[in-house]
């Protein structure tokens, strides 16, 4: 999320020149079921020589217990160190002699993605190696531990770094009470005392037809890659997983602003308020009103007061959707009298064409930027394939900005960004 906020800054200066033509023709997306039913989105990319294979596992933290915050992630990381066919280390050498790169992504809140890629010649080593480690995994007791580890350093990087520590303590406030408050990534906690027979006792339970979604892209052939899922992903057993509910957010009477102090000089200040989800209609007038506020929120809070380095909002991609703002400063009254009186401006005013153009320049930009990449790609596909409304909302979203009004725009920011819950980091003296 903050390496996104980050870019759009960087990118504006070259974006604004580059005009918004129409995009090009794209194949289409399709959809095939295996010979056991999981569902799979293919999306063809000639001009890309890399072939990315995706497998999505649903429920996040709304099929988790209690305490087992983090007990998918380590499952399957642990497992993708080594199969019975290829016992650790082989496994991963076998990935590197291949140029096969294997990536199990961040937890979200919603689900767990893991990836490999190749080029077109070993397309089919990447998916029979990924299949390879889920569904025969070696369970090496050096491997688990060295992963267990892993994980529970950044865990506790997390409580430690004031920029991670502010959304951590945000979302215990804000999840508390929803199925959210599970954290998919672990915690200290959980990671500390999670042993090798849970991780092997849960992994084969959710490996199930009903419980994946498989995306693929690049340029591969149609056929040889169906064929070569089902030989794999198309045994495993049907399943009879689905989704748990998960509650959209309610909103607060007003502002709440919960405050912690640290041993730093600059502040960090984070907040969410419940927002449409990606299957809303309103999404794309909420996703582009963000991006409209978070470019002037850079363009007052630090390029014109120099208040902050970093200033952003957006709109996120959950079942239970919301809408989030983020500052750092050593002047956080300030940023934040700046912050409201700029949301404020817009919810008097329609934007201006203008800044409605800004948006859609920097959009399209980023489009084509994750297009050149078959792995950046297959994410938004399945994300938006599994959280609605369809894997084409990731090529289409342009299009759909296009089509929200000035008017829109200004009565989502009068409905949706107050009241927040929000949390503030200070100096351990108190608020400057």
């Amino acid at each position: 999320m903050r390496k996104t906020s980050i870019w759009i800054f960087g990118w504006t200066l070259a974006v604004l020149a580059a005009g918004c033509t129409s995009q090009p023709a794209r194949p289409q997306v399709e959809r095939v079921h295996l010979k056991n039913g999981l569902p799979v989105v293919l999306y063809y990319l000639p001009e890309v020589p890399t072939v990315s294979v995706g497998v999505l596992f649903k429920g996040g933290a709304a099929k988790l217990q209690q305490g087992e915050d983090g007990l998918e992630y380590l499952a399957v990381s642990a497992a993708l160190q080594g199969s019975e066919n290829l016992p650790y280390p082989r496994f991963r050498e076998e990935a590197y002699a291949y140029g096969i790169d294997l990536s199990v992504q961040p937890p979200r809140n919603d689900f767990l993605l893991v990836t490999a890629r190749a080029v077109e010649l070993y397309a089919h080593k990447a998916v029979r190696l990924l299949a390879d480690g889920l569904m025969h995994p070696e369970w090496n007791p050096t491997a688990f531990e060295k992963v267990r580890r892993q994980l529970l350093a950044r865990a506790r990087m997390k409580e430690q770094n004031p920029d991670e520590r502010v959304w951590l303590r945000l979302n215990q406030k804000f999840y508390a009470g929803h199925p959210y408050q599970v954290r998919p990534d672990g915690t200290p906690e959980t990671l500390e005392r999670f042993t090798l027979d849970q991780v092997r006792a849960y992994l084969p339970a959710h490996l199930t037809a009903s419980e994946l979604l498989i995306g693929v892209t690049g340029a591969f052939d149609r056929d040889s890659v169906l064929a070569w899922l089902n030989e794999t992903f198309g045994t495993l057993p049907k399943g009879d997983f689905v989704d748990p509910e998960v509650p959209a957010f309610s909103r607060p009477d007003s502002d709440l602003v919960y405050h912690e102090t640290m041993p730093i000089i600059t502040a960090y200040f984070a907040a969410k308020f419940p927002a449409p989800s990606p299957r809303d209609p309103e999404f794309p007038t909420g996703f582009a009103a963000m991006q409209v506020l978070s470019q002037a929120l850079g363009d007052t809070i630090r390029t014109g007061y120099g208040l902050s380095y970093a200033v952003w909002a957006g709109l996120s991609l959950n079942r239970a959707n919301y809408g989030y703002l983020y500052f750092s400063s050593t002047e956080p009254d300030r940023a934040l009298e700046l912050l409201k009186k700029t949301l404020h401006a817009f919810q008097a005013r329609p934007i201006t064409p203008e800044e409605k153009q800004h948006v859609l320049n920097l959009w399209q930009t980023l489009t084509y930027m994750r297009e050149s990449s078959s792995q950046s790609l297959l994410s938004s596909l399945l994300t938006y394939e599994y959280l609605g409304p369809g894997a084409e909302m990731a090529l289409d979203l342009v299009r759909r900005l296009e089509q929200v009004s000035p008017e829109e725009i200004q009565a989502f920011l009068k409905q949706y960004p107050e009241p927040f819950v929000g949390y503030l980091l200070l100096q351990e003296q108190g608020r400057p």
